[in-house]
């Protein structure tokens, strides 16, 4: 039980990625808060939990809002007295060109996939300041590398790393540690939305099956065992501004 006693936020945990990481997380001991913008899903994945007998709430939260991430943030205190992990896992995708692509998208996507990261991180570090905490930014090989069509998403990814790099420097001399993870190909409903707002639906597929060294896309497990592995103290405490990349290898090529 490498997070027993440990209180852990994740964002965008009702689905995907989130989901896993917050099953996970609660299974190896970790209280857990997701925050979602889908109260459906949301309620859904803590009730499971809670069926298990793992501590786990939701609250709903549009981390696009700055003062409901820092109610969401209170809450969590309020409730657990305490925070010790920052997951910050929610994101879109929006698959234009940037001739395309309007003022209003442009701003969804770096509000949704960077704002949200840089409101929630902002208003939970004084608390991971007191238990020598740590954030787990989930980014993407699209903020390393360049896709065609996916501008706004490549460089609110690429601001998540940057921006992981700099709370790592700031953080270190209070013992708070920062690391994100970059995935590639991730079966999980974002990515099939990804491929369903392709023009040849059939060409995306194939495009990451052929482009990916390993022939397959990752599972939610797997992107969830490298964010325990950051998590757990015990086995990372040595690990601050790193970033990760777990693609299968697409961008060794």
């Amino acid at each position: 039980m490498g997070l027993n006693g440990k209180v852990a936020i994740i964002t965008g945990g009702a689905s995907g990625i989130g989901a896993k990481i917050s099953e996970v997380f609660a299974e190896n001991g970790a209280s857990v808060l997701i925050a979602d913008i889908n109260k459906e899903l949301g309620v859904k994945v803590c009730k499971s939990l809670q069926s298990s007998s793992y501590i786990c709430n939701f609250v709903p939260c549009d981390i696009t809002k700055y003062n409901q991430c820092e109610g969401f943030i209170k809450y969590c205190v309020r409730t657990f007295g305490k925070i010790d992990i920052v997951v910050n896992c929610a994101g879109i995708v929006l698959t234009r060109s940037i001739e395309q692509t309007s003022l209003d998208e442009w701003r969804r996507v770096m509000e949704t996939n960077l704002y949200g990261a840089f409101f929630i991180s902002k208003f939970a570090i004084p608390y991971l300041k007191k238990t020598k905490g740590c954030i787990i930014n989930i980014a993407s090989i699209a903020g390393l590398v360049g896709f065609r069509g996916l501008s706004a998403y490549c460089a609110s990814k690429g601001g998540l790393i940057a921006l992981s790099r700099s709370l790592a420097l700031e953080l270190a001399e209070y013992g708070v540690r920062v690391n994100c993870i970059c995935p590639g190909t991730v079966d999980t409903p974002f990515m099939k939305q990804l491929i369903e707002q392709s023009k040849n639906k059939e060409a995306a597929r194939a495009h990451f099956e052929k482009k990916t060294p390993l022939k397959r896309p990752a599972t939610p497990a797997e992107i969830a065992s490298l964010a325990l592995y950051l998590a757990d103290e015990s086995q990372s405490s040595y690990m601050t501004g790193s970033i990760i990349t777990i693609d299968g290898g697409y961008t060794a090529q």
